[in-house]
């Protein structure tokens, strides 16, 4: 592939991959679920209102967590090829889809399909709410869709140093059928390699391997806010409401600049919400077992978290079933069939730990919690010098405040709702107090507390750390658990929210009573009626807000690190330098877009800015270099790059306005 700033065939290009790979993987899992459910689960077990979709997400997400644990095991034996990683999947979903056609056929007769989409969907796209709930998705969307996509056509590097760590991480794997063991840390289990390499290998190309780091963040929201749209839809009947979550999904800055990285923490979130489709549809709680698995072998961080979500709910729940004995032993069983499944799909990773390794799982717990023990680099506060003051000014504006009220602690506050939903989380904050009802009957206590064990995490997770400086681990990466959190923070502040406006609408019908003038207000006519309601003035108050949030708020944080004339020369030697081959440059200050030259030895040559071209060549010859990327402003001897030029003996490959790459002869 020639490099070229035409982006669009190679976003597309992506997408075609990521399709095939997610149809292979879902058509896999849904057969799973399908046997769990014909099998396993009751019919009135599972909320009736489950959708198609919903399942596919499900499917995937179970069918994901198989395939990565599938990946450790090959990794083992050095056997990760296309043949391997998916001749078994493909030959099982052509059998599933043989099975399911064979089975299914009088409901895929044309007139059965029209009966079923008259039965289903015309009275789904009857209802108003539901044609607002798609456009507010569809705007939603597509004001981040182009946010993201200006700013990833913005430069051709990728975004900060991580993705470049992957690049090579995956493409190492490709070409050698197993992880880099000796230069990995298996404390970080590589799952996410696993991911793209099973992407890659239906296109195992380098040039579009690098484009896939590039686009696949805008696949990834895309997922992330249909996921997360069909969540609120399933919650929540009220238009506003379904507005408001949009707003504040927007409006989190945070877990775009994160997920627009394309980093592990990307697919973790993106499984959590899936997970969380398993409890609103009451499907069995063992199923949490194939995504804790999953989380842990992608991102191992947001899987304890979760877990520590979990633990509490399960708890709770037991206390709630103890005096019914049937389905107090059935939740027991579901656990232990939920720890059995994570076990089974951990077990490949655990024997790779000690095969490739000679370690124990106790030997990672230990220094995976320990390694942080250097505090160099750890900050349990903000440095108050840098750091960003306008919400200690917006809610303690007076000195006297800051004089009785730990700065710290109003620097830890800052943090947290800097990177979750700013000072919006102040409602699902208040949630964790207030019983909510919806208009139909309460809504389900189980998945009220579910919501509430999420914001209870996230804040042992920040004031633990206030309490007990020493606990570094969790100091160095608490801004993490935001990221992952983030939808159940916008679930809870919304349902706070509606229980706000039920509340109001009480006060509102006693003043009515109570003030004439007030009453005539409101029954004026049809519009005072609905504008001069307290409840009214608190939605219109928070859909300003959040707008006006979400227009400050709308571009991610993002850096690219290097200039486009550097890359243009990495991925022409990607692209076209043999393996093994020396590349002599100059010493930058990051060195990591080099990674994507990770079977190659790039050098930083010994020369200052005046040295010779003698020297250069000298140089040159000593160290057996085959290529060199010659920087134009470096030497302050002008005519060296002149006599590169004349010198028959370097091959001019690339130049641009900053860098000439020339092979040698």
């Amino acid at each position: 592939m020639d490099i070229s700033k035409n982006y669009i065939p190679y976003f597309f290009l992506v997408g075609l991959i990521f399709f095939i790979h997610f149809l292979i993987i879902t058509v896999f899992g849904y057969f799973i679920l399908h046997l769990i459910k014909k099998y396993q689960i009751k019919e009135e077990e599972i909320t009736k209102s489950t959708s198609f979709l919903e399942e596919i997400f499900i499917s995937f997400g179970i069918g994901i967590s198989i395939y990565i644990s599938l990946g450790f095991l090959l990794d083992i034996f050095s056997l990760f090829n296309f043949i391997t990683a998916y001749l078994f999947f493909v030959i099982l979903d052509i059998l599933i889809v043989i099975y399911l056609v064979f089975t299914n056929k009088k409901d895929l007769k044309m007139e059965n399909l029209k009966s079923k989409y008259k039965q289903i969907l015309k009275p789904w796209f009857s209802n108003k709410t539901n044609i607002i709930f798609l456009g507010v998705v569809g705007l939603t969307l597509s004001f981040i869709l182009i946010i993201q996509w200006n700013i990833s056509i913005e430069a051709t590097s990728l975004n900060y140093s991580d993705p470049f760590k992957w690049y090579q991480s995956t493409f190492y794997l490709l070409d050698n059928s197993h992880t880099d063991w000796y230069n990995s840390d298996y404390n970080y289990p590589l799952g996410f390699a696993f991911f793209n390499g099973g992407i890659l290998l239906i296109y195992p190309d380098y040039l579009l391997g690098y484009y896939f780091f590039k686009f696949m963040p805008l696949y990834f929201i895309t997922l992330y806010i249909i996921i997360a749209g069909i969540i609120i839809r399933k919650l929540f009947n009220k238009k506003y409401l379904i507005i408001l979550s949009f707003l504040f999904i927007a409006t989190s800055r945070y877990l775009f600049s994160r997920m627009f990285l394309y980093i592990s923490s990307s697919l973790a979130t993106l499984l959590l919400i899936i997970a969380i489709l398993i409890i609103i549809n009451k499907y069995p709680d063992y199923l949490l077992g194939f995504f804790i698995a999953s989380l842990y072998l992608t991102h191992a961080l947001t899987a304890f978290y979760f877990i520590f979500v979990l633990s509490g709910f399960f708890v709770v729940k037991l206390s709630w079933l103890i005096n019914y004995r049937e389905r107090f032993l059935s939740q027991i069983y579901s656990v232990i069939t939920l720890i059995i499944i994570v076990v089974a799909l951990l077990v490949p990773y655990l024997i790779g730990i000690y095969v490739i390794y000679g370690d124990t799982y106790l030997d990672f717990l230990n220094y995976f919690f320990g390694r942080f023990e250097d505090t160099e680099y750890l900050y349990l506060f903000n440095n108050p010098e840098n750091h960003h003051k306008k919400l200690i000014k917006l809610i303690f504006p007076l000195e006297f405040f800051k004089s009785i009220i730990n700065t710290n602690l109003l620097n830890l506050l800052d943090e947290l709702f800097r990177n979750s939903i700013y000072l919006f989380f102040i409602f699902p904050i208040l949630g964790l107090f207030i019983y909510i009802k919806q208009n139909k009957g309460e809504i389900n206590k189980e998945i009220l507390l579910f919501f509430k064990l999420f914001i209870i995490v996230i804040l042992i997770i920040y004031f633990i750390s206030y309490v007990n400086p020493n606990l570094q681990f969790l100091i160095k990466f608490r801004k993490r658990i935001l990221q992952s959190f983030n939808l159940p923070i916008v679930i809870m502040a919304v349902f706070t929210i509606q229980w706000i406006v039920h509340e109001t609408k009480k006060l509102s019908t006693y003043l009515a009573i109570r003030f004439k003038s007030y009453n005539s207000l409101i029954t004026r006519n049809k519009f005072c009626l609905r504008l001069f309601k307290i409840e009214s003035l608190i939605i219109i108050f928070l859909m300003a807000s959040l707008g006006s949030s979400v227009l400050t708020h709308r571009y991610p944080d993002y850096n690219y690190i290097y200039e486009d004339e550097l890359v243009e020369v990495v991925l022409h030697l990607r692209d076209h330098a043999e393996p093994n081959s020396k590349i002599l440059r100059e010493d930058f200050d990051s060195t990591v877009v080099f990674r994507v030259l990770y079977d190659m030895k790039d050098k930083e040559w010994e020369l200052n800015e005046t040295s010779t071209y003698d020297d250069l060549l000298l140089e040159i010859d000593n160290r057996g270099i085959d290529y060199l990327i010659f920087s134009k402003d470096y030497f302050d001897n002008n005519t060296i790059e002149d006599s590169l030029c004349r010198n028959s003996d370097f091959k001019e490959l690339v130049e641009n306005d900053e860098y000439i790459l020339f092979k040698i002869k």
